[in-house]
């Protein structure tokens, strides 16, 4: 076996060790986990318990196989002998159990499948994936039916005793079990059974479900398969979900008869060997097996299916990204962040120009005749969850927002702005603005602009989900705002007051607070305003002058405003603004220190860039 990864860090030369967890779209961390171990919840409890007529016939059939001879028939004897909401009889403990199971048993598989990973490294991770994916459900399933064992006994008992015998309501049947434990050997009585039946049947659902999810991808859907739309990949789940199911239940049925068979009156004082020789392995192995399978293998696609759905809403799972503007700047640099942060990204261009730069960084084109025209892509619209702005042409806009409805799933639509629109900060000091000041613009254009901004989020609903980013003025790599003063042949000449203030960014800080935004559950930033800008990173107009000609060594003029230019009044303000909101709620941190303090190395970049042109 080879030794685990490790990695060269290329900014420091550190040596980085593969960490499974930092792997993927999204970091496994404790927030990962906590909502892998929701959606267990939810798609086991709703699907034991909406199957719980099923589940009873099924145990009846397994229990008393001479009085319960088939699935219609079972379900009909039932429900003439005991009435019809008998086929319900244990529901609760049903959902109880299972919900618990769960939670335990996808949440903990997701946590010991990047342990494991990790102790065996990127290489032999990849050449064992299938062991890991077994060890970490066998592990997953072992905690997991501790928490079910209880329940599942209690269940057994109500749906398998005779008419009038015990119970039915889950308190009373709860404190019969545990009055009787000594002859029902309540609460784990049934562990080892259970051990026996789920840890072969869950070991089978996540092997054989990961197994037959890849021979979808590699011989039916042969493209990528963040290329096809999240229908077709839930149904690709769906499927492998219910071709696993009936593995599992084949796999597992011996143990699942000895199961129902503990909770049978005649048994209570019998040990496991003799209920096994005395029934004999083929009636353990096939009495109530049809029945199992449709159960188990509508059970597994169902739960599968739940379960994925549930991760793509919070956005735990791989998506793609269209970025309108890609060969611009901004629209490059957040499509080239996206794309470095797992998502499959797409650049929607008007020239195909561009369209080797994109390829180039693993960003696929697709170039269209006018951004107003977004219906001319609707193929591509179906396949994004998310859908980002960085053309920032209001009319545009307004057409790609209400065609958001396009999107096959619900897509979350960020809109790109502007820290203009805030107009004169200074009026509030030097205190930098949040989003909840309200802006003060003052052009028409920046008017018009708050109001797209508004119709943004107040289209905000459960068709698309939008948000808005207002960046501060961008630095970094070949271009930006001033990146023009460094590629002036003549003396350049700024215009405005030598003392005010505009907040900054780095390009690459800026694509990072997409990908947070990006990433984030829907509920945190659907209608909602972020600030991006470095913290304190607000030079004045004098101290970027004499930096930038410090660096370039190119004279750079001043001209002051006066009513007779036309200079835009908003050229001549300050804009300073407070990025707390991302920082606080999104876990945004730039990590560059700032314009003024790298302003060699940007001159050095810009320059490179120039003489390749």
């Amino acid at each position: 076996m080879v030794a685990p990864t490790s990695q060269v860090a290329p900014s420091s030369g550190t040596v980085v060790k593969w960490n499974s967890r930092l792997a993927g779209h999204v970091p496994h961390d404790a927030s990962y986990y906590s909502k892998c171990l929701l959606g267990g919840i939810l798609a086991c409890g709703l699907t034991h318990t909406a199957i719980c007529p099923l589940d009873v016939t099924k145990c009846n059939m397994q229990v008393n196989p001479d009085k319960y001879k088939g699935l219609v028939k079972g379900i009909r004897l039932i429900v003439a002998e005991e009435g019809s909401r008998a086929i319900w009889k244990g529901w609760l403990p049903t959902f109880f159990g299972y919900s618990a199971q769960g939670a335990f048993k996808y949440g903990l598989y997701e946590v010991f499948k990047d342990q494991y990973a990790n102790m065996l490294g990127k290489e032999n991770f990849e050449k064992y994936k299938g062991l890991v994916w077994c060890a970490a459900s066998a592990s997953a399933e072992f905690f997991a039916d501790l928490a079910l064992c209880p329940l599942e006994m209690v269940k057994v008992k109500v749906q398998t005793a005779p008419h009038g015998t015990f119970p039915i309501a889950f308190g009373q049947a709860w404190s019969q079990m545990s009055a009787k434990k000594a002859e029902t050997g309540f609460p784990y009585r049934s562990l080892v059974p259970l051990w026996s039946r789920q840890v072969p049947y869950t070991v089978a659902k996540f092997f054989f479900f990961e197994k037959v999810v890849q021979l979808f991808y590699t011989y039916v859907f042969t493209k990528p398969k963040e290329t096809y739309s999240k229908g077709t990949q839930l149904g690709v789940t769906f499927a492998s979900g219910y071709t696993a199911g009936v593995i599992c239940a084949i796999v597992s049925h011996p143990a699942d008869s000895v199961v129902s068979l503990l909770g049978k009156p005649a048994n209570k004082s019998k040990t496991l060997g003799q209920i096994i020789k005395e029934t004999g392995f083929v009636k353990l192995a096939t009495k109530g097996l049809g029945t199992r399978i449709i159960m188990i293998g509508t059970l597994t696609g169902l739960q599968w299916w739940i379960y994925d759905t549930f991760k793509t809403a919070l956005g735990m799972v791989s998506s793609n990204a269209l970025v309108f503007g890609a060969n611009g700047y901004i629209g490059y640099g957040i499509a080239l962040g996206l794309r470095r942060a797992g998502f499959h990204a797409y650049g929607a261009i008007r020239s195909s120009l561009h369209s080797a730069l994109l390829v180039k960084n693993e960003i696929e084109p697709i170039v269209i005749e006018s951004f107003e025209k977004v219906d001319t892509i609707a193929d591509q619209l179906v396949k994004c969850s998310i859908i980002v702005d960085a053309v920032a042409v209001v009319s545009a806009g307004k057409q790609r927002t209400q065609n958001g409805k396009l999107a096959h799933y619900a897509p979350l639509f960020i809109f790109t702005s502007g820290i203009m629109t805030y107009g004169d900060t200074s009026v509030n000091g030097l205190r930098p603005l949040d989003e909840t000041i309200k802006p003060n613009p003052q052009t028409m254009e920046m008017k018009a602009r708050e109001e797209y901004e508004n119709l943004v989020l107040a289209t905000s609903s459960n068709i698309v989900h939008t948000t808005v980013i207002r960046p501060g003025f961008v630095y970094g790599s070949h271009g930006g705002f001033v990146a023009d003063l460094f590629y002036s042949e003549k003396p350049a000449v700024i215009h405005g007051r030598r003392d005010k203030r505009w907040s900054w960014i780095h390009i690459d800080d800026l694509a990072e607070g997409y990908v947070l935004v990006a990433r984030a559950s829907r509920s945190l930033v659907s209608g909602q305003m972020w600030n991006l800008a470095a913290p304190n990173d607000n030079p004045t107009y004098e101290e970027v002058r004499s930096n930038m000609a410090r660096a370039s060594g190119q004279q750079i003029e001043y001209k002051e405003a006066s009513s007779s230019d036309e200079t835009p009044p908003r050229w001549d303000t300050d804009s300073i603004i407070n990025p707390s909101k991302a920082i606080e709620q999104l876990g945004w941190r730039p990590k560059h220190v700032g314009y003024i303090q790298e302003i060699e190395t940007y001159y050095k970049s810009w320059a490179a860039y120039k003489q390749q042109q």
